[in-house]
């Protein structure tokens, strides 16, 4: 449970960040660009990318 907690506060804390996010999927649109972590969040759960997910972020 800690750890989903950390999870979550961590992404939430990066979601106001600029970033580059690459984004690979193993089913749905398997790859994806995205200037923030919110919007690669929002095209996840949206059901764009499916399967096993890779999340790559640049930070700026």
């Amino acid at each position: 449970m800690n750890k989903i907690l950390l999870c979550l506060v961590t992404c939430l804390a990066a979601s106001e960040l600029n970033a580059q996010v690459s984004l690979s999927a193993t089913a749905g649109t398997t790859t994806g660009t995205y200037t923030t972590l919110m919007s690669a969040f929002e095209a996840i759960n949206a059901g764009t990318h499916q399967g096993l997910l890779q999340l790559i972020l640049l930070l700026t």
